[in-house]
């Protein structure tokens, strides 16, 4: 109401000055109706005439652009976007040009579209650095650090924002770099600094609706990472409260989709499903990226608490083919980054065997006319010099080509390592949706027959069938979590490796896991290397060391992490094994490069095994 008042008394304001209406003002109007979220925007900016100043239309098209993004109408967003920059191009204005590259960036990063939109904001950035625009360069900056946020890189995302802070001259601009100030201090694990940054923005802003809602849910994940479930509710439905208010149904449903999750920890399955069921359409229709993997996710790990087979199966199908489409474009950028620094090292390589051949012949050359004017001892002492310096050269180029070599291995190990995990996802989504599907209806159906058979316990095989389809839907999704690990996804590093404990923890086997420091923010890949290195340590141990007891200790620095894991097994000789497939070391050592570690493996007959790896945050 509050909204409809506001656009009532504009429309009376603007037919009250007898048709004389400022196109400035026009365009003022529109953008509080566009930051209010109210249809009117589009009432307002139809009242400029096409043949109005080009700068007045560019102007026009930005916001009617930033307000279908609002709408999450991408496609007419980009449409938009791209009539202003026709008429800009004709009328040559820099800081327009890099302004909608900084809009259409946003729409990038939206879709996931991560290292496209962070080109686009840096090349807006520069031209705003050239005209001195710092507002513009804190919008910026702060729209680079958001990115980086997205991708999970947190420090540089909190280099950005630091940055930003310096530029921003207005308490807006203030309060959307000190929530990203927030964020950063809670997966620093900091959580009073991050509650003070929260509240400081809040405070900044207090009538912003849209920056409320955000800030509610930003305290909301809080709380939950804290353990405050009831806390984490309460600002959910606060963060809710304002999306209704603004009409914004879209951001509304997210909301309820997160606060699936804190269901989900004080297992209240059965509200949690009721409430996706509510917000499905909505969110796989018009929701981002990001909220549509987050209500897979929980959508398939309540339908199996509820024992729902069949929607385990196609949530966790949907999931899977919405998260490999984001893995195969991050792993097409880094190779096409790879392939990028591999023919640069290429050419360099060449340059540097050019130089060399040059460099020889150039030097014969002098060599030979010296000696023709020279007496012998200046000969003699000019071949010697030759021998020196053809040696030097030759070390330095072989350095130098040896160095090239060395990068291009690593680059090719790290896309080898990339592709495997992407090909393990593979497989694990196979398995679950085929045969796991096969299985489950077997069992099904076989039910189906006990019945339909007189006294079908005289025949002796259905408990062994029934056994049998059990045991193999069981060891089907034993090798699909194995694979793919889903703990790791969903609850992060330090619960996925309790798991795995878990897992093998026996009466015949004692495993104490202690992780000691605050939890880590790693990307995804880095995550999964560390899981995977202490998956295959553990599965050398279970198959070769005849243990009785393990210790895994994790130690966490500001700068960097050491992993330690020891058992009291039979040992072995190191000499004998290095260069084996045997141990599976080459794996282990191949993924602690991949993480630019180090690893150190102590082991005597009959003494044990000590692994110890570290690398940097």
């Amino acid at each position: 109401m509050k909204y409809l008042a506001t656009f009532i008394f504009s429309i009376f304001l603007l037919s009250s000055i007898n048709g004389q209406i400022d196109d400035t003002e026009i365009l003022a109007l529109a953008r509080k109706a566009k930051n209010e979220n109210i249809d009117s925007t589009l009432i307002y900016l139809n009242m400029i005439s096409d043949q109005a100043d080009p700068s007045m239309l560019i102007q026009s098209g930005i916001i009617k652009g930033q307000y279908y993004r609002n709408k999450y109408d991408y496609v007419e967003a980009l449409n938009q976007f791209a009539a202003a920059e026709k008429l800009n191009d004709q009328l040559g204005d820099q800081v327009a040009a890099a302004k909608l590259k900084d809009e259409i960036s946003l729409i990038y990063g939206l879709q996931g579209k991560y290292e496209e939109a962070i080109k686009l904001k840096s090349e807006a950035l520069e031209t705003f650095k050239e005209h001195n625009d710092s507002a513009a360069i804190s919008i910026c900056l702060h729209g680079i650090s958001k990115l980086f946020n997205d991708k999970n890189d947190y420090k540089t995302s909190f280099v950005y924002a630091k940055d930003a802070l310096k530029y921003a001259n207005s308490n807006e601009q203030k309060a959307f770099v000190l929530a990203s100030y927030g964020i950063y201090y809670k997966h620093e694990n900091e959580f009073d600094s991050a509650r003070y940054y929260y509240t400081e923005a809040i405070n900044l802003v207090p009538d912003n609706p849209v920056f409320l809602m955000k800030s509610f849910v930003n305290l909301a994940l809080l709380e939950k990472r804290i353990g405050n479930k009831t806390a984490a509710l309460d600002y959910y439905d606060k963060a809710a409260a304002k999306g209704l208010e603004m009409g914004d149904s879209v951001m509304t449903a997210s909301i309820a989709v997160n606060k699936t999750f804190v269901y989900y920890d004080l297992k209240d399955y059965v509200k949690a499903e009721s409430v996706l069921n509510e917000n499905e359409e909505i969110t796989l229709k018009k929701g981002t990226i990001q909220s549509k993997l987050d209500f897979y996710l929980i959508r398939y790990n309540i339908a199996e608490r509820l024992g729902k087979a069949g929607d385990v199966l196609k949530y966790y199908g949907d999931y899977r083919a919405m998260r490999d489409s984001l893995d195969n474009l991050a792993l097409n950028t880094k190779i096409a980054e790879f392939e990028t620094k591999y023919q640069t090292a290429e050419k360099e390589k060449q340059i540097a065997l050019k130089d060399k051949a040059l460099a020889k012949s150039s030097y014969q050359r002098k060599l030979l006319l010296g000696g023709l004017a020279a007496v012998l001892w200046f000969g003699l002492f000019g071949v010697l010099f030759y021998w020196s310096k053809n040696r030097f050269n030759k070390k330095l180029s072989a350095k130098k080509i040896e160095g090239l070599e060395q990068e291009q291995k690593i680059m090719s190990m790290s896309s080898m390592l990339e592709g495997q995990e992407s090909e393990r996802s593979r497989i694990a989504h196979d398995l679950h949706d085929s045969i796991g599907g096969l299985l489950t209806s077997a069992k099904i159906h076989f039910g189906i027959l006990q019945k339909d058979i007189d006294e079908p316990e005289q025949m002796n095989i259905g408990k062994k069938v029934e056994s049998l389809l059990d045991e193999a839907s069981t060891e089907v999704r034993r090798i699909t979590h194995k694979m793919s690990p889903r703990g790791l996804e969903l609850n992060g590093l330090q619960s996925a490796i309790s798991d795995i404990v878990n897992e093998i923890q026996s009466p015949e086997l004692k495993v104490d896991y202690e992780w000691n420091g605050h939890l880590i923010s790693l990307d995804e890949q880095r995550e999964i290397m560390v899981y995977r290195i202490i998956q295959e340590a553990l599965n050398n141990i279970l198959k070769h060391a005849h243990a009785t007891e393990i210790l895994i200790q994790i130690n966490v620095f500001e700068e960097r992490v050491n992993i330690v894991i020891q058992d009291n097994g039979i040992g072995f000789r190191i000499e004998e094994v290095n260069g084996s497939e045997g141990l599976g070391l080459d794996g282990i050592r191949s993924r602690v490069e991949f993480l630019d570690g180090s690893l150190n493996i102590d082991s005597q007959i009959d003494q044990g095994t000590s692994i110890n790896i570290e690398f940097p945050k």
